[in-house]
């Protein structure tokens, strides 16, 4: 039975569509969704670059704040219980992966819920795959949902 469902938003067209499928799902088990949104503070080209960190830090809790209040303000239409959480910084330097298991743990999460972009090759290398490592690392239900090949939408994996 799914009582909570935590899903990973981050203002991304997948995230949007992940939402879609946690709110169906919330609505057909009468679960409660914890939406949540980690700030990425891995992005090298900050250390290279000649960008204030804490400026950029600080632009990045504003814009997840912002994420947060509208797919809040779309579970609460379709009549969802759900809660928010921003999470300022990842639980180590660079990994929202980690951020988002320790949540769902916390959370006691019977599901989790996010988007992929289905970066492959090179691009996934140089990228990473903040999904890849939820589903491979995760004791509970992934729904990992794409947004870029509407013939392979949604891909599900149940951990062993």
């Amino acid at each position: 039975m799914i009582e909570t469902i935590l899903a990973a938003v981050d203002g991304s067209r997948c995230a949007h569509r992940a939402l879609l499928e946690a709110a169906v799902l919330a609505t057909a088990c009468h679960a409660h969704v914890l939406l949540v949104y980690v700030v990425d503070d891995s992005d090298a080209l900050l250390d290279e670059a000649s960008i204030d960190r804490d400026e950029f830090l600080r632009r990045a809790v504003a814009y997840g704040q912002r994420v947060l209040a509208d797919a809040s303000a779309f579970l609460g239409s379709q009549g969802v219980s759900h809660g928010t959480m921003l999470v300022p910084r990842p639980a180590k330097a660079g990994s929202v992966a980690d951020t988002l298991l320790g949540e769902a743990r916390r959370a006691n999460a019977d599901l989790i819920v996010m988007g992929t972009r289905g970066r492959r090759g090179t691009q996934r290398l140089i990228m990473g795959s903040v999904s890849q490592e939820v589903l491979a690392r995760c004791m509970v239900p992934v729904l990992l949902v794409r947004s870029d090949d509407d013939s392979q939408r949604i891909a599900r994996a149940v951990p062993s």
